[in-house]
C-alpha cells in the first residue's frame, strides 16, 4: 500500500492540466480549459478543467472529480464521480 504522505505529495505536485491532458486535448477558454469528455462521445466540448480548483467537470454527462492515485500502479488517473455540484 502507498503511504498517505506519498499520495499527498504526488497530488500536490501533479498539475491537473497535465494529468487530464494525457486523456483529453485541452484548449484554454476563459479561466477554464475545455475539451471533449473522455467518459462519453461528443462533438462539442463540454468537459471543463479548473486549474485553480484542481477539479474537472463534464457539463454534458455530469461526471466530475479530481485526479486520484491508483494504488496498484501508483499512476495518477482520472476518477469518475457524479458528486461535484454544477
Amino acid at each position: 500500500m502507498i503511504k498517505q504522505e506519498v499520495i499527498d505529495k504526488v497530488l500536490e505536485t501533479a498539475r491537473i492540466e497535465e494529468v487530464v491532458g494525457d486523456f483529453v486535448d485541452l484548449k484554454k477558454r476563459g479561466t477554464s480549459l475545455i475539451g471533449n469528455c473522455p467518459f462519453h462521445h461528443e462533438k462539442t466540448p463540454s468537459f471543463h478543467v479548473s486549474v485553480s480548483k484542481g477539479i474537472y467537470k463534464c457539463f454534458g454527462c455530469g461526471v466530475g472529480g479530481f485526479p486520484q492515485i491508483c494504488d496498484g500502479t501508483g499512476k495518477v488517473l482520472l476518477s469518475r464521480s457524479d458528486s461535484l455540484p454544477g
